[in-house]
């Protein structure tokens, strides 16, 4: 008796610990795939500029977002790969930031773009790991609504195979 009792307690565990993690993993799938034809167009142009550049796309996402939450993107950078970031936020936004953390939780980089003082609506900007790891992008848009979608893209660039 004591053995059943041993897996059914096992087994409540771990029906609790699933029920406490699948709404947050839904949730987080519903934030990506955010429709805004026009922000989706300034993404693809954008998008196609870097790679006429020899950048091409390593990570990329159009998400839902609210006014002052941030949406954090987590990704493995390589050393010394050189990396584009473009954040592209509601036309409406007043501020757009873009924060960059390490691997040991500490901020590298923050970049701001004051939308309403007539900046654009997008901060991109390039990239070069010091370190290999995992890097975690925090995005905040400030708009007067809601819900709205935002872009976020990390680019690569390609290495030129013909020179190797």
């Amino acid at each position: 008796m004591p053995e059943t009792m041993k897996y059914f307690n096992r087994f409540i565990l771990i029906f609790f610990s699933l029920l406490a993690i699948l709404p947050a993993y839904a949730q987080q799938n519903q934030q990506i795939g955010c429709v805004e034809p026009g922000l989706r167009l300034q993404a693809h142009e954008m998008k196609h500029q870097f790679k006429e550049q020899g950048f091409e796309i390593m990570r990329d996402a159009m998400i839902h977002m609210a006014d002052r939450e941030p949406f954090s993107v987590v990704a493995d950078l390589k050393k010394g790969v050189f990396y584009q970031l473009i954040f592209i936020g509601n036309t409406r936004a007043i501020k757009l930031a873009l924060e960059m953390y390490n691997q040991k939780e500490e901020r590298i980089d923050t970049r701001v773009s004051n939308t309403a003082k007539y900046e654009p609506n997008y901060i991109s900007f390039s990239f070069t790991p010091e370190t290999s790891g995992r890097y975690m992008f925090s995005l905040v848009q400030r708009v007067k609504q809601k819900k709205f979608c935002g872009s976020f893209t990390i680019m690569e660039l390609k290495k030129d195979t013909k020179q190797e």
